[in-house]
């Protein structure tokens, strides 16, 4: 089992800072959709993630590896 990166009540925006190409208006259109913390966004899988609005694969599959859900190099 992979140890998380980030506390699961950890708030997406502290997430999203380390990470390229996730920005504010991504971090909104998440929390818009349910997903405000770390363990929403672990408990997440790709699709849910991508559903929503303005959400690509290439800003979710970061998050994912940013909260040790997926190691970085493999696909979710």
């Amino acid at each position: 089992m992979r140890s998380p990166t980030y506390l699961d009540d950890e708030p997406l925006s502290v997430v999203a800072a380390g990470v390229d190409g996730v920005g504010e208006g991504t971090v909104q259109n998440l929390n818009e959709m349910g997903f405000k913390t770390a363990g929403d966004v672990r408990s997440a899988s790709l699709s849910e993630l991508t559903d929503a609005k303005d959400i690509n694969p290439s800003q979710a599959v970061p998050l994912l590896i940013a909260v040790g859900e997926i190691e970085q190099g493999l696909e979710p």
